[in-house]
């Protein structure tokens, strides 16, 4: 399902998981009061596709220097199959109540990355279960991907790796 045959190589459609971060509060210099909050957009990049996908639900959390800032619920998506890129969900990642507020040093240094390279580097965990469309059945999937967050305008969106929904 979803490849196609050549002599005896099967090529499968690619489908890409991809993640951006698309808004933070309570990061910048100055915001220490703000709890830390960062808007996440998963999305589906088809490659030679035409299969639709579904999730249901997961989840998702954000690092930065080895220092887990947010973590949150990733909703249910559906997303029809096409040759595309499409933002399936977006998640929001916030601080747990019980986590400490952020140093202003630990502040000082993402801003100071940010500077230095335009961006600065997060790491996001993204889980989720996959829906077979035709079946129901559920399976489980896990990706870890870099992601960078732009001083001003956007950075760019992350390819985590293939997802194996459309595998057997």
């Amino acid at each position: 399902m979803g490849g196609w045959i050549y002599g005896f190589v099967t090529y499968t459609a690619a489908t890409y998981i991809t993640v951006g971060l698309v808004g933070a509060r309570g990061l910048d210099v100055g915001e220490a009061t703000h709890p830390v909050e960062l808007d996440v957009s998963i999305g589906l990049l088809h490659l030679h596709s035409s299969l639709a996908a579904a999730h249901d639900g997961g989840h998702v959390a954000v690092s930065y220097a080895g220092t887990r800032l947010a973590e949150g619920p990733v909703p249910k998506f559906y997303v029809a199959g096409g040759h595309m890129w499409s933002e399936a969900a977006r998640a929001v990642a916030s601080a747990g109540e019980d986590q400490a507020p952020l140093s202003q040093v630990f502040r000082d240094h993402l801003w100071v990355d940010q500077q230095v390279h335009g961006e600065a580097e997060f790491d996001v965990a993204l889980s989720f279960f996959n829906v077979n469309v035709t079946t129901g059945e559920k399976t489980y999937e896990h990706h870890n991907c870099k992601v960078g967050l732009a001083l001003h305008g956007k950075a760019k969106r992350s390819k985590c790796g293939l997802t194996s929904y459309f595998e057997h």
